[in-house]
């Protein structure tokens, strides 16, 4: 298995982040209309948690051990 060292967490967000920049997406934009398989446990989380909630961790998703 090939170790990461945690380079997918700056990859994602600066990749992210030039969307942003770009005006393809927003950092508060609601996942659920860009990715409707999208389903978690609440559904009102769900319809709400946007991109700046996956990133900062503020989702209620468990963190990883």
């Amino acid at each position: 298995m090939f170790e990461l060292a945690s380079l997918s967490k700056p990859l994602t967000s600066t990749v992210i982040a030039g969307a942003v920049g770009d005006k393809t997406v927003g950092w508060d934009e609601p996942v659920a209309g860009r990715l409707p398989a999208l389903a978690l446990r609440d559904p009102w989380v769900t319809q709400h948690v946007t991109v700046a909630d996956l990133l900062s961790h503020r989702s209620g998703l468990p963190g990883s051990t």
